[in-house]
């Protein structure tokens, strides 16, 4: 199934569409084509078209691969006219008609091959390059050089994550973090590949020049190559264990992902980085792999649990490290799946960990787990809109979670209510009324308290459950569940009595 890109992501689209058109139409009409060196034009066209057609093109984010372009563009600046340099970029990546790539994602990269040897240049010949380069004043040649290979770095990085943020993958903030320690600094690294390309072809060497600028595009693609593999790898590894969990508790099938999900979604508000994010994903998803150390009865029990069993359920966060403590890319994950049970007043398990102390990875998961456990249903009750989960978090926000989480989490809901593209939970919430101010799936938003009073709030997440009488009744309000802290995936269940538990000193990172 084809995706389709988010509305204003094409919009992004569309605005650098008609900025090549401009900068094409300013530049390529004038250009002295007789005096335009066919060589070098071909071969560095040839070498564009090679990278936009290997390299791996996601819809919204960066490709690390495509970044080996700024070599073949700077040198493109360097050695021929502005117009026949923006004719390298557009003709290699017109290249890209021969594969299945969404059309808009393809008018993007055309239009970043365009802009970027466009602005490469305007800045190049403002700046004299041209002529210091020709009279081999390699001093004076530098400043302009430098500051085209600034535009050639943080244009394409700069049009990337326009559309990442236009595309919700994330926001500002992180895009600007990733764009800082990731992209513009691997662009300008090409850069000087570009440079010393120059360099050799301008002395009489092009078949050296060539293999200059060759030589990091093997090396890129085996590294883009090898980091495929093994995130392919890491992926089954989480599956695998993923799988072996939802099998021996089957109601919380699919429920890993969604905390996944969420927790991503509050990851990108809290303008998290790429990598941190993808660690917290992994540490999501194996949040509740300890069950599997947690006898099948127990988690299948349709009936109260004794102390004795809840203290067997309690287990799993302690259970769950020793599964993954030989996964070695886990890092942050670790903590995050021992503590993702404990509260912010200190009362939870299995340390009995508070504010700041708990990771920052276990405060998201923990506010994740219970917005999907409120918004799935289970045998017992229906699933309940994403408004009710929201005010029920906000009752516990600084007993239970963390009111910043919280506050990021309600602000991605009702961003992605803005892009069409509303929280579900497991597909079964009810729809809602127009009360609500976060939508169509949700319905009109109860009183606040309502659910606090009697205890029954969340699944018995509510703080009053456990402040007050001390068990939190399921959601008839009665107490057909009574104490008997029936609700496996509870973050606090009742206050235990627990032996302080911690990380071994190498899984230790903070939160």
């Amino acid at each position: 199934m084809r995706v389709r890109m988010p509305a204003r992501a094409r919009n992004v689209v569309t605005a650098a569409a008609l900025t090549a058109v401009a900068a094409a139409a300013a530049s390529v009409p004038g250009t002295p084509w007789h005096h335009v060196p066919l060589l070098v034009f071909g071969v560095l066209a040839a070498l564009q078209a090679i990278i936009v057609v290997t390299a791996d093109l996601p819809l919204l984010s960066e490709s690390q691969s495509a970044s080996a372009s700024v070599a073949i563009l700077l040198t493109a600046v360097i050695l021929l006219p502005p117009g026949a340099a923006v004719a390298v970029g557009a003709v290699g990546a017109l290249f890209l008609v021969f594969r299945r790539v969404p059309t808009a994602r393809l008018v993007f990269v055309i239009a970043c091959s365009v802009i970027a040897p466009a602005a490469g240049s305007a800045v190049y010949q403002a700046l004299h390059g041209s002529r210091t380069l020709v009279t081999m004043d390699f001093p004076r040649a530098l400043p302009p050089i430098g500051a085209a290979t600034l535009a050639l770095a943080a244009v394409p990085a700069l049009m990337t994550a326009a559309l990442s943020v236009a595309g919700g993958v994330v926001g500002w903030k992180s895009a600007l973090c990733d764009l800082l320690r990731g992209s513009f600094p691997r662009n300008l690294a090409y850069g000087f590949v570009g440079l010393l390309s120059a360099v050799l072809w301008d002395n009489r060497y092009p078949v050296m020049s060539a293999l200059v600028l060759i030589g990091p595009l093997r090396t890129t693609h085996w590294a883009v190559a090898q980091y495929i593999g093994q995130r392919a790898a890491h992926d089954a590894t989480i599956r695998a264990l993923v799988q072996a969990v939802e099998i021996k508790d089957l109601y919380t099938r699919g429920h890993s992902e969604r905390v996944a999900k969420v927790s991503e979604l509050i990851a990108r508000r809290l303008a998290l980085s790429e990598d941190r994010i993808a660690i917290l994903c992994y540490a999501a998803i194996l949040h509740d792999v300890g069950k599997l150390g947690v006898p099948t009865r127990l988690l299948r029990k349709t009936g109260p649990l004794d102390a004795e069993e809840a203290a067997a359920i309690r287990l799993h966060p302690v259970r769950g490290v020793d599964a993954v403590r030989d996964i070695a890319f886990l890092n942050e994950a670790y903590a995050a799946i021992l503590h993702h049970h404990e509260r912010m007043d200190g009362l939870g398990y299995p340390s009995g960990l508070a504010g700041e102390r708990i990771p920052k990875f276990a405060r998201i998961i923990a506010v994740a787990d219970a917005f999907d456990s409120m918004t799935s249903t289970r045998s017992y009750r229906a699933a309940r809109p994403v408004e009710e989960a929201l005010d029920e978090l906000r009752l516990c926000a600084g007993t239970q979670f963390d009111p910043t989480i919280v506050n990021a989490l309600e602000v991605a809901m009702r961003e992605a209510v803005a892009r069409g593209e509303p929280w579900t939970g497991d597909g079964t919430m009810p729809g809602s009324g127009s009360g609500s101010v976060l939508g169509t799936v949700l319905v009109p938003v109860p009183e606040a308290g309502e659910y606090a009073r009697d205890g029954y709030g969340c699944d018995n997440y509510s703080c009053d459950g456990y402040g007050r009488d001390g068990y939190g009744r399921d959601d008839d309000g009665r107490d057909s569940y009574g104490r008997d802290d029936y609700d496996h995936d509870d973050p606090a269940f009742t206050v235990p009595s627990r032996a302080v538990v911690s990380l071994p000193a190498d899984r230790q990172t903070p939160g």
